[in-house]
């Protein structure tokens, strides 16, 4: 499955444009593992260009870029009260679960905030 989309791409805003809102940022998409319980509700992105550049996802579009830097709420088994941080997507297309299955994008997701994700997943 194809996490980052055109679609996603061209909603997701780049890293630090919703600073300082907490759990009250938009999600603009879920991540999932389906065979394991992490979940990645992704707030804003940025492409990185081999230079070390971060660009918007829109500005970056026709350029070299090296990876994509996501930032988000994760939750897990592991971490159930969930925290927020940076991943890779590179990285993120790397990871598999006990199936050998990997992450996937919820295609059913629609936009809403931090809180109300988590409250769902209660």
């Amino acid at each position: 499955m194809k996490l980052m989309t055109k679609e996603v791409r061209d909603a997701l805003p780049p890293l630090y444009s919703q600073d300082g809102k907490g759990k009250e940022a938009k999600v603009v998409v879920k991540f999932f593992t389906p065979t394991s319980s992490f979940t990645w509700f992704v707030t804003e992105a940025s492409a990185v260009t081999p230079e070390g550049e971060y660009l918007p996802l829109k500005e970056a579009e026709g350029k070299e870029v090296e990876d994509t830097i996501l930032f988000g709420f994760v939750t897990s088994s592991l971490c159930p009260e969930g925290e927020f941080g940076y991943i890779s997507l590179n990285e993120l297309t790397t990871v598999k679960g006990p199936l050998g299955l990997g992450v996937e994008r919820d295609l059913h997701f629609r936009p809403r905030t931090v809180r109300e994700c988590v409250a769902e997943r209660a």
